[in-house]
């Protein structure tokens, strides 16, 4: 396929603007097409065809029905998500929306998006990362879980819905599934640490105040970690459930691994006599605590404490019994517990 000049410095022009480095290096490096470009007499009658598989039956009226669709039930909708990219047209139509913030593409073809780059100038929306491209093939859990956890996505989670943007991708039916289910998994892990409803959120707020005092006053995290990141190779993570029983004998065997535990198991552990090596809280209420309502005497000797800022304040005042050293780090409390 041969593009003109001006197509060209349109498609460096797209590159340039990418935020996507990845993505950005597949273009450029991309040589070979075995996708081609169908016009019709409208200048919007752009149809992509490869594979003996066109992404358009009816190119303008498959365009004229979503862009109602979204003109009509999603005009006030900060956040699109797409998978597909398409032939760019209804993108540059609903990027005209100021109140769409952000569009969201996740593409699999990389031939669509380098052709599609030589038709339309998106430059100033890449730019602003008003539109962000997913290349599917090269996104990792860290690409997922990083995109989820940024605050604005974050902020409305609630209304995430993937929408193809033909039905030319239904043939991608199983990375639509992955791409759908692992960005529900990250945005439910992100809302439930947030607190899933208004309640949630101010007893975290109230008891991250409460907690404050204790964080600013206390030696650093940095300080902890840099004591102690290299100081074991292998690591348990136990938590409760109705397994933990069955395994208790086998953590007894691993005693000189590195363990850390829930504050749930915890007392599970203390009286079978398996010291963990670090506790973790999260947890908000005072019920959960009142699993630090103990007095396991030597046996808490030399163990970690670890809670978020958002924990209850009464953990604190359980653990503050014995302790003589808190860390900070990022909203957590390190609380380390050292009897003497």
């Amino acid at each position: 396929m041969n593009f003109t000049n001006t197509q060209k410095a349109l498609f460096d022009k797209n590159l340039k603007a990418l935020k996507n480095p990845i993505l950005k290096q597949d273009l450029s490096q991309l040589k070979t097409l075995n996708f081609k470009i169908i016009l019709g007499k409208h200048n919007l009658d752009i149809n992509i065809t490869g594979g003996g598989k066109s992404l358009y039956k009816d190119v303008l009226s498959e365009l004229n029905e979503k862009l109602i669709k979204y003109q009509t039930h999603f005009a006030f909708y900060p956040i699109l998500y797409f998978y597909g990219f398409g032939n760019g047209v209804l993108l540059k139509a609903l990027l005209q929306n100021t109140n769409h913030r952000h569009i969201i593409v996740f593409e699999k073809e990389l031939e669509i998006l380098y052709i599609v780059f030589h038709l339309f100038d998106f430059s100033s929306f890449l730019k602003e990362q008003r539109l962000i491209i997913f290349y599917t093939d090269k996104m990792s859990i860290n690409d997922y879980a990083n995109f989820c956890s940024t605050p604005v996505f974050v902020r409305y989670a609630k209304v995430y819905h993937l929408e193809l943007m033909s039905e030319y991708y239904f043939k991608f039916q199983e990375d639509i599934l992955k791409v759908n289910e692992t960005i529900m998994s990250y945005f439910k892990k992100e809302i439930l640490t947030n607190g899933n409803d208004p309640k949630d959120v101010l007893m975290g707020l109230e008891n991250f105040i409460i907690n404050l005092p204790k964080m600013i006053t206390r030696p650093s995290f940095t300080n902890l970690i840099q004591d102690r990141c290299k100081s074991f190779e292998n690591a348990i993570i136990v938590s409760t459930g109705p397994s933990l029983t069955k395994q208790l004998p086998l953590l007894k065997e691993n005693e000189k691994s590195y363990n850390f535990c829930a504050d749930s198991a915890y007392p599970i552990l203390a009286k079978e006599g398996i010291k963990p090596d670090y506790v973790c809280m999260v947890e908000r209420t005072d019920f959960t605590a009142e699993f630090f309502n103990n007095d396991f005497k030597e046996f808490d000797k030399d163990i970690t404490f670890i809670l978020a800022g958002v924990a209850s304040p009464k953990a604190c005042e359980f653990l503050e019994k014995t302790i003589v050293l808190l860390c900070l780090y990022q909203g957590i409390i390190f609380l380390l517990f050292i009897l003497t």
